[in-house]
């Protein structure tokens, strides 16, 4: 018996054992009934009141699958399912070729450490052109394998075999033709390239035996979005010196004859060995780093104190008036709430389940914070809501019940605003602790997605960062007037906007020097400056007091807190900054009697919610 006859009878039995004991779960039905939209390729499946949605999928899908399929040079013979969902307060898709093709997708939008956010003109399309190229790669069969597919239908791995490459590889395909056939896309973003370039610069960068699949990935940083961004770096390498003909061909090699192994594939189609085409890529982009970093030094290179060392993924800070932070970390510790107070070393505050949210904030009376937290309604569905955490007396109260409720921010005492999102539609909302009453503020669009609230000091004016034709910008909006108008509007990803103690200014998070960096925007100038100028990246800048800002920054050991000097005669002004501001602001209307309704089963968890707090209170 010839090699490739002991692979197909070593396989076969693989998949008789997982068509005997695997459970197939293709649709995730909400416990709502289910419809179906039929195109030439595609059978979109949705729940109730999401026709608009499944109907514009239906036309983004159509249109991928022409772009994609002349460049995989692949077309599936049976249509492709994809199955919406919006049950989960996740970002997250997935494609599946075994049995059937099938696409699922939760309609969540991106935050920015994703690495996706702005990076897109359609969240939807680049979702479904990054599933779908999957779907076209691992459908790809040759020669015997296919025949093996005709005579006994889609057996998994063996009728796929595609799906037996390297998980980067996978990957890199998929993050290849997202951001060449998108107008947008995470093999041109700043995050995934804030990874690389601190790899190489620290001497980190993984070996090929780490992103081959041969060992966990969770115990290295970046851990398992390492795929992606390797693959999407060394796909792009290889078309620059290969051609892109050389990606589908190593695929249509390997579909033909799996059972030679990936390193002669790819030696057959481009004359190297695979270890050689990873240290001549190595090289490229050592040579890149060396480069960047040197520009860098020479503009004076920022050098922050660092007050934390957990390092892997810390987020979401909140700086009280006494300057004690609050901060959201998580990857090699279980996902946590912590504290750190002046002169002390921080402590655990408490578990929280997933890391997301935006942000935290402090009470105006200092003693307590709010934070969203995810919570399972059913077995799969789960939303964010909101939870105050009282930091003294270590109990929290749950204050909203199935709002989706995330990045909130205290009006005062009685009131928080938040943002809530549902089939991928953000608004402005804000609740009533007193009454429990949630009411909506401003209404988001497909056009206008809003992120990373912050309040001013007269408590009247909110900015954030608001996603509008393929940009993210920072806007204003009045409370008391209803209007939202743009503060700053250019082509650069604008995020984690903060007021100055006195309001005079405004400090943000861009990419706009290809690195993010944290920048000054003076409201009554209109002048902009550069605070930092860092060689990785620093995000979510606080105000620990008029004298002194605390920030995320990202180095070879993850993200940590930083603290730097307000020294404003340090800034140095950014001399092509133009705003494309116009003087027509977006007034929306009708909106202020926009009450968000609660069933009878959310009031009466809400009043459980608040007895228990008053019966603690009276308690203490």
């Amino acid at each position: 018996m010839n090699k490739k006859s002991l692979f197909l009878l070593f396989f076969l039995l693989i998949s008789i054992a997982i068509l005997q004991n695997g459970e197939l779960s293709a649709v995730n039905r909400e416990n709502k009934s289910r419809y179906i939209i039929e195109t030439d390729n595609f059978i979109i499946n949705f729940s109730e009141n999401k026709e608009n949605i499944a109907r514009e999928v239906a036309g983004i899908a159509e249109e991928v699958h022409q772009n994609l399929s002349e460049f995989i040079t692949h077309s599936p013979e049976d249509r492709t399912h994809i199955i919406l969902n919006d049950n989960m307060d996740t970002v997250n898709a997935s494609a599946n070729p075994n049995y059937f093709n099938r696409i699922n997708i939760y309609l969540r939008r991106p935050e920015i450490y994703t690495g996706m956010v702005g990076y897109y003109k359609s969240w939807l399309r680049l979702l479904i052109t990054h599933e779908y190229a999957h779907i076209l790669h691992l459908d790809m069969v040759k020669g015997e394998f296919k025949l093996f597919r005709q005579l006994f239908g889609r057996i998994p791995l063996i009728s796929t075999p595609n799906i037996l490459q390297p998980y980067w590889m996978i990957e890199g395909y998929a993050v290849y033709a997202e951001t060449e056939y998108t107008a947008g896309g995470r093999g041109n973003n700043d995050i995934y390239s804030m990874f690389l370039r601190t790899a190489f610069s620290t001497d980190q960068v993984y070996r090929i035996d780490q992103i081959h699949g041969m060992y966990d990935l969770g115990q290295w940083l970046p851990g398992s979005r390492s795929v992606y961004i390797y693959g999407a770096s060394i796909f792009d390498y290889i078309v620059d010196i290969y051609g892109e003909e050389k990606l589908v061909k190593i695929s249509e090699e390997f579909s033909r004859e799996p059972q030679r192994g990936i390193n002669k594939i790819v030696e057959r189609v481009l004359g190297i060995d695979l270890d050689r085409l990873y240290e001549d890529w190595k090289i490229q982009k050592e040579r890149e780093s060396f480069t960047l970093k040197s520009e860098i030094r020479d503009n004076r290179l920022t050098t922050p104190e660092k007050l934390t060392e957990h390092g892997w993924y810390t987020h979401n800070i909140a700086v009280s008036n006494a300057g004690d932070i609050a901060y959201f970390h998580y990857g090699n510790e279980f996902p946590a709430i912590r504290l750190l107070k002046a002169g002390e070393t921080d402590r655990h505050l408490f578990q929280v389940m997933n890391p997301a949210g935006e942000r935290i904030s402090w009470a105006p009376d200092q003693d307590k914070i709010v934070y969203p937290g995810l919570k399972y309604i059913k077995s799969d569905t789960a939303f964010y809501d909101l939870f105050i955490y009282d930091v003294a007396h270590d109990r929290q109260q749950r204050i909203t019940y199935e709002e989706r409720a995330y990045s909130p921010v205290w009006k005062n005492q009685e009131q928080i605003l938040f943002l809530s999102q549902q089939k991928g539609i953000t608004d402005l909302k804000k609740v009533n602790l007193e009454s429990g009453e949630t009411k909506t503020l401003l209404k988001g669009s497909e056009e206008i997605q809003f992120s990373h609230l912050a309040i001013g000091p007269d408590k009247e004016k909110v900015l954030m960062s608001v996603w509008n034709e393929g940009k993210r910008d920072i806007y204003q909006y009045c409370l008391n007037n209803n209007e939202l108008s743009p503060v700053i509007k250019d082509d650069h990803i604008n995020v984690f906007p903060e007021f100055s103690p006195e309001g005079e200014y405004i400090i943000f998070s861009s990419d706009r020097n290809g690195i993010f960096n944290l920048y000054g925007y003076e409201l009554q100038t209109g002048k902009l400056y550069q605070i930092t100028n860092l060689y990785t990246g620093a995000f979510e800048a606080r105000f620990k007091n008029d004298n002194e800002l605390v920030f995320i920054g990202y180095s070879e050991d993850g993200f940590n807190i930083y603290n730097i000097k307000v020294e404003k005669d340090n800034w140095e002004l950014v001399e092509d900054f133009k705003n494309q501001i116009d003087e027509q602001k977006i007034k929306l209307l009708n909106n202020t009697d926009l009450v968000s309704r609660k069933t009878d089963k959310q009031k009466a968890k809400y009043e459980r919610s608040r007895r228990q707090w008053r019966k603690n209170t009276q308690k203490l």
